[in-house]
């Protein structure tokens, strides 16, 4: 709970942190909100931005587990303020590099498996962004699988199974997962399924595909 709780208070500073800073960016040169994101970035990740996006997700990583447990909201913010510098290039034509891209989206991913969804809206729609900007190339069965961990917990279960197929391609033990991911999703009701953006009959279509003994 204590986790928890001082999660969601980085997530509502860094998100109204964030809103400002994203807000007023058209007013701005690429540079001026780099430095602005500078400064948000050493102060809720204590890396500043050049740092955060020269290092590596495995490095990354190892620094944010560096006491044997990830610290989730420094995880977090560091994936936001990734995704917001991906957003500030991509508006400008920049074009983000797909391996800040591919750190932001791995880091988001992980924290929504490890508290089990979203922790607010800008969460969802910044996994959605970066999501979409790895489109069809998730690169590896270990960032495919993550995708799939994070996505499946949420409304975008269409997400989910296409992260899912992505990799069975990359790994074809993936297969087991899909076996008990369709059979939990056959026990939903059909309005959760609609809700959660994968209704019944494409998930039949799902199993047929993988031929896992649809109906």
């Amino acid at each position: 709970m204590v986790k928890l709780d001082y999660l969601m208070r980085t997530v509502q500073q860094l998100a109204h942190t964030l809103a400002a800073l994203l807000g007023g960016a058209r007013g701005r040169t690429l540079a001026e909100s780099r430095t602005r994101l500078d400064t948000i970035s050493a102060t809720f990740t204590g890396l500043d931005l050049g740092t955060l996006k020269a290092f590596s997700y495995a490095d990354l990583h190892a620094v944010l587990a560096a006491g044997g447990t990830l610290a989730v909201e420094r995880a977090f913010a560091a994936g936001r303020v990734l995704q917001a510098d991906a957003e500030l290039a991509a508006e400008r034509d920049a074009g983000p590099g797909r391996a800040q891209v591919m750190t932001a989206f791995r880091l988001l991913a992980e924290v929504a498996d490890d508290v089990g969804g979203f922790v607010d809206e800008h969460h969802e729609r910044g996994l959605l962004f970066l999501h979409d900007a790895l489109r069809g190339d998730l690169g590896s069965p270990e960032v495919a699988r993550q995708a799939f961990r994070a996505w499946r917990l949420t409304r975008h279960l269409d997400r989910a199974e296409e992260a899912l197929f992505e990799w069975i391609a990359l790994d074809a033990r993936a297969r087991s997962t899909a076996e008990s991911f369709y059979r939990a999703l056959l026990a939903l009701p059909d309005r959760e399924l609609e809700a959660r953006r994968l209704p019944r009959h494409e998930v039949h279509e799902g199993m047929r595909e993988l031929r896992l003994g649809s109906r």
